[in-house]
């Protein structure tokens, strides 16, 4: 009984030490996403405390990679890093990606210097010119932009982009309004205007998680239905039960049913 008992006690004590050695990496751009995230070096913000509380409630540690926005990007793509944080669903990224929701939720609109007509999904976009980050989503899905400018700039944050339409360089950049609304808050700009019926779109936050990532394990999804459109929730895959980045969406959904992240999004965002 005893020699059972010694048995059990050091199993248990393996898979312990296992799980804590467990590393799952979240890769982001080396620009800050405030109050998300600082730029690098410094990892603070929204995003390290819910992944790290995540990670910690399964047993493992959160290391996060920062690196040049295509580059992170390749690098998630490769499995090189195993999540971004804040990822938006588009069917090229779903060749390689896999979504978990996060436990918030976002709306996408457009922002421009005051004083323009408010624009919404049947304005025009001919003539116009939209300031694009490398590497994002296409946030003007089923619009016409044939008679549309686009200025593409690579690692832009939410400032840059306001001295790009105080410029003159473009007309209206699309973004997350919460990033949005807590930029003009704290910077005190009183010289843009934010169109919030210009995409109509809202919309789960998602981490997405690289398919090639070692945590990753799929399977078929028999929920999965090809005669509609590939979505987070329409996938060929689903997770494995139990695997790691299964707990680790568990662990979000938790926290959200807790209250544990809408406490920490008002800690940062009023």
């Amino acid at each position: 009984m005893r020699l059972l008992l010694g048995c059990l006690v050091a199993l248990c004590s393996y898979v312990t030490v296992a799980s804590a050695t467990t590393e799952i990496i979240m890769g982001y751009r080396t620009t800050a996403k405030m109050p998300y995230i600082h730029a690098e070096p410094s990892d603070d913000g929204f995003y390290f405390e819910l992944y790290d509380e995540a990670a910690k409630r399964i047993g493992a540690t959160l290391k996060v990679v920062r690196l040049p926005k295509l580059r992170v990007l390749h690098a998630l793509e490769a499995g090189e890093i195993d999540f971004y944080p804040g990822f938006a669903f588009d069917e090229e990224r779903a060749k390689y990606a896999y979504w978990v929701p996060n436990g918030t939720y976002q709306r996408d609109v457009a922002i421009t210097l005051k004083g323009r007509p408010p624009m919404t999904q049947a304005t025009s976009l001919n003539g116009l010119t939209q300031l694009v980050a490398l590497g994002n989503p296409d946030y003007l899905v089923g619009r016409d932009t044939s008679q549309m400018d686009q200025l593409t700039v690579s690692e832009l944050d939410v400032g840059r982009a306001m001295t790009f339409l105080r410029r003159g360089r473009a007309d209206f950049y699309v973004y997350e309004e919460d990033t949005l609304r807590y930029f003009l808050k704290t910077e005190g700009s009183s010289d843009m205007m934010i169109h919030p019926q210009f995409v109509d779109r809202s919309s789960p936050s998602w981490a997405g998680f690289s398919r090639n990532s070692a945590l990753f394990e799929g399977q078929e999804n028999p929920a999965y239905d090809p005669n509609l459109p590939l979505a987070w929730d329409n996938m060929p895959m689903r997770l494995v039960p139990g695997s790691v980045i299964d707990e680790f969406q568990q662990a979000l959904h938790q926290m959200e049913m807790e209250g544990w992240t809408q406490a920490l999004y008002r800690k940062y965002f009023e």
